[in-house]
């Protein structure tokens, strides 16, 4: 399973109280336990970057901060004889969630906003202050989830007849235990900080999420496969953010994103526990997709450990619950791909699903049979899945879900026409 990596809901805070009592809410993971209070507050209108302060000791400076230099910038802050920071920046949340690790330093980020508000009170007395308040959490933030800007998008360069990523689960913003002997912060001129736990980021912290859901799913369904397993898992996954709109794709200016960046979308656990209908596969079809992928038997053998294994029937078209289709540049005026699926009744004994598909754009889908009916748990039902395209050359992208009549199952699959830039024939029409 490939796991792409989103951001959630929580928020690390810091709390600037200004000297007329008036509160701005910023964001910041500085991992110690200072208070900063009543210290003076300096905003030099030369000297603005945060990397340039200067002369300034046992204060807390305003300085702009700039995306690109911030992690050298928040250095430069806690080895400076500076008590704090408060950083400016133009979308303090998108940084936020996007943690790099830049909080060594006692600072917090806020928005221009606030900045305004920050300003003024400089300006109406002689002598500023604020005190400084970390290590808080906030709770609801919207948009979440988000797609993180540092994840690599599909199509795969080693299998593209298969669409990835397969789904997207918490990767920014992530709490874990941390060696105690490595510090995680520094404040005043390299003075080190240590904890037990700390705060990090990447698809490394989001692939243990998903495989902690795989074993949970496992301990509750020990007959499912491994395949149905990641089909529950991608079938149920959320397109959705928290304010019920498409989710956004930070590496792409807050666009809708594509099921080349989050895969069948953010995994949802408790539904994967009941998805209705699995997409499920065995060894030999494993097989059959190394099989048709030119691959020599000595390869397929690193694969399989085993030489008991047949080519007899090789398949790029895997039993697997998504859709991608690759154009090539110097093609036919339109392609037709079909595709052919069995899924497994893990439901109800009894219940009819209906096909509901949105056609990626610049294309026809046709789908038989529309309906399934089913009679019986475990009872396996074939469908042909056809995909038109008459479009351009670019991505377009679409979604086939099995809607269950009278009930509560959607199982639903990303479609995805992208260019074939790996230039390869597995796959093709």
């Amino acid at each position: 399973m490939t796991v792409t990596a989103g951001t959630i809901d929580r928020w690390f805070a810091g709390t600037i109280t200004l000297g007329i009592e008036e509160d701005i809410v910023g964001w910041s993971i500085f991992p110690g336990k200072v208070l900063l209070q009543n210290a003076p507050l300096v905003y030099p209108m030369i000297l603005k970057s945060c990397d340039k302060i200067r002369n300034v000791p046992n204060s807390i400076i305003v300085c702009l901060g700039e995306y690109a230099r911030l992690e050298s910038q928040a250095r430069f802050v806690a080895r400076s004889n500076v008590l704090g920071a408060i950083i400016i920046l133009d979308n303090p949340i998108t940084t936020a969630m996007e943690d790099r690790n830049y909080f060594l330093c006692p600072c917090i980020l806020i928005s221009l906003d606030n900045a305004r508000v920050l300003k003024q009170y400089i300006k109406s007395t002689d002598k500023p202050v604020a005190n400084l308040t970390f290590q808080q959490i906030m709770m609801g933030i919207k948009l979440a989830p988000v797609v993180a800007s540092y994840i690599l998008k599909g199509p795969s360069p080693h299998i593209p007849c298969i669409l990835k990523p397969d789904i997207m689960a918490p990767g920014p913003l992530i709490l874990g235990a941390w060696p105690p002997i490595i510090p995680v912060g520094e404040i005043r001129g390299r003075k080190q900080l240590y904890r037990d736990f700390t705060v990090s980021y990447g698809t490394s912290l989001a692939c243990p999420h998903a495989t902690g859901v795989a074993a949970l799913l496992k301990g509750v369904h020990p007959e499912w496969s491994p395949a149905a397993i990641k089909s529950a898992i991608m079938t149920t996954a959320d397109h959705l953010d928290n304010t019920n709109s498409p989710i956004r794709d930070s590496g792409n200016g807050l666009q809708i994103a594509s099921p080349l960046a989050m895969g069948s979308g953010h995994i949802r656990p408790n539904q994967a526990l009941d998805p209705g209908l699995v997409y499920d596969a065995t060894p030999q079809d494993y097989v059959n997709l190394l099989c048709s992928m030119n691959f020599n038997s000595a390869q397929i053998l690193n694969f399989i450990g085993s030489n008991s294994y047949s080519c007899s029937s090789p398949s790029s078209d895997l039993n697997y619950p998504s859709y991608i289709v690759l154009l090539r540049k110097k093609r036919a005026s339109s392609i037709i791909q079909n595709f052919q699926r069995t899924v497994t009744n893990v439901g109800q004994d009894v219940s009819t699903y209906k096909a509901m598909v949105t056609a990626p754009e610049g294309s026809t889908v046709m789908v038989s049979p529309e309906k399934l009916i089913i009679r019986k748990r475990n009872e396996k039902k074939s469908y042909n899945y056809a995909i038109t395209y008459e479009g351009k050359e670019q991505s377009s992208f679409g979604t086939l879900v099995w809607v269950e009549e009278n009930g509560n199952h959607k199982v639903r699959s990303p479609i995805v026409i992208t260019l074939d830039v790996y230039k390869t024939s597995t796959g093709l029409s």
